[in-house]
């Protein structure tokens, strides 16, 4: 048993008996499918605690020759289909945890070098007299021992990606690395002795004039999962630095930092992926680093409508907790002065709420397209965010005979009453309470029993002091 050349299944009988495992082994159905075809190479780009490793152990446990993993497959969901174990046991497995040997060595020359001086070393202890111990790289060493043996092998490697994000500006390993895996796993040479290849990361495979560097690799995005997303879940926890987070969303790039003060407002935003080059360096505009935050985990992505958003309160908290950082003095202000906004709102303060408002979206108009109706709900969703420890926010919400501007609707457990805010742009307030009385917008609210808060917030630019208005009505639900 091998550091890397089958190192056994004992990783897996680990995972299988944790009390949080969670059966996914029917994956092991789409790799023998894949396996000895054009579609044998895989690579599954997540952000950590993503179940990319738990599946690579799957994987190892599954194809290595040597060990006995009948027991730990039996009865599990791999076992319901048919010749479910028509490649148990079969091949040979190398698996390299990059991020790992990174750690140890010093610099990433001395990763590269010990990743092929030790393969290249077990593969001569378990197939001697064939590899050149001086000469060979891993590549000639297999296709040597495929030739010689008729040998095939399974090969993983977890964090494929280390070296792009930790050693980001080192090209001259990066290209090394790269024809590494172009050894391992391009042309027909390389088709004979790899049966299957499992990539993971956190980055797609790097692009080149816009072309992977890998272009035979099936992807498997957080952009673009297709199939395996059933497999790879969502288990979000702090995925970089915090530093680094602050460095991205203040990037100097035209529209940055209006999208992501939307996104922090609960908005969707419209990301074209396809210009990111999957490093994290190469950024040349916007769409890039919105690219990078969701492949590092940061924001979710809408295949459908090509949008991303905040995924959950936790991701919201770690924004947040950044703001601090980021010099946008206007931003912090707004939100600090949300509770404020939000007791006011309930208090049916008129005046107050207007004013609140009207220094948000004023202090925010390098920001924000101040006289736009867009801009108007984003300065809302931002001058109530922290209303969202309270409420559901919906946006456009259906509601009666139309789409309510905003619906808050109380959290359980939280003795709130539920609000309809309708915004209104170059018309007079009290037609946004029309609208909703008149559209019976509180009709949402089915199934809620208590008090309902009926906000209209208008802006007229036309008007001279070009100043917010505010009118709050309450009503009860029986």
């Amino acid at each position: 048993m091998g550091i890397f050349l089958n190192r056994g299944n004992e990783e897996f009988d680990s995972v299988i008996h944790s009390q949080i495992y969670i059966d996914k082994t029917d994956i092991l159905h789409f790799f023998n499918k894949v396996i000895n075809t054009e579609q044998r190479y895989v690579c599954v780009s997540r952000p950590r605690r993503f179940g990319k490793s738990i599946t690579a152990n799957t994987i190892a446990a599954y194809f290595e020759k040597g060990c006995d993993s009948r027991p730990l497959f039996q009865g599990r969901k791999i076992s319901q289909y048919e010749n479910w174990d028509c490649n148990l046991n079969k091949y040979d497995v190398i698996r390299i945890d990059l991020a790992d040997i990174r750690a140890t060595t010093e610099t990433p020359e001395e990763t590269l070098d010990e990743i092929d001086e030790k393969i290249v070393k077990e593969l001569d202890e378990n197939f001697p007299n064939i590899v050149d111990l001086e000469k060979d790289g891993i590549a000639d060493a297999l296709a040597k021992i495929n030739d010689k043996t008729g040998a095939k092998f399974v090969i993983i490697i977890d964090e494929w990606d280390c070296l792009f994000r930790d050693d980001k500006a080192n090209e001259k390993v990066q290209t090394r690395y790269i024809n590494l895996l172009r050894g391992l796993f391009k042309g027909n040479r390389s088709k004979k002795f790899t049966v299957l290849a499992y990539l993971t990361g956190i980055l797609p495979i790097k692009k080149y004039n816009s072309e992977s560097a890998l272009n035979n690799f099936y992807e498997y995005t957080m952009t673009n999962p297709k199939g395996l997303a059933k497999y790879i879940g969502f288990y979000w926890s702090q995925t970089v630095a915090y530093n680094n987070l602050v460095h991205y969303i203040t990037m100097n790039f035209d529209g940055l930092r209006d999208d992501i003060i939307a996104i922090l407002g609960g908005h969707s935003v419209k990301v074209k992926i396809r210009t990111y080059e999957n490093d994290m360096i190469s950024f040349k505009r916007k769409d890039d680093v919105l690219t990078a935050l969701i492949h590092l985990g940061y924001l979710a992505f809408d295949e459908t409508t090509e949008q991303a958003y905040l995924p959950n309160k936790e991701v919201r908290m770690c924004f947040e907790d950044t703001l601090e950082d980021t010099g946008w003095d206007n931003v912090i202000r707004a939100v600090e002065q949300s509770e404020k906004l939000l007791r006011a709102t309930i208090a049916g303060d008129e005046e107050e709420v207007a004013e609140q408002i009207d220094i948000c979206h004023r202090e925010n108009t390098s920001i924000l397209n101040y006289h736009d109706e867009n801009s108007l709900a984003s300065c809302i969703t931002l001058a109530y965010y922290t209303a969202r420890n309270d409420y559901r926010i919906i946006r456009e919400m259906p509601a009666g005979y139309g789409f309510a501007d905003m619906v808050f609707v109380p959290l359980p457990g939280k003795d709130k009453p539920a609000m309809v805010v309708e915004l209104k742009w170059n018309k007079k307030c009290e037609t946004a309470l029309d609208q909703i009385r008149e559209k019976k917008y509180v009709e949402a609210l089915n199934g809620y029993k208590g008090e309902v808060i009926l906000v209209g917030i208008s802006y007229e630019k036309r008007s001279e002091n070009k100043e917010h208005v505010c009118k709050i009505e309450k009503v009860e639900l029986l």
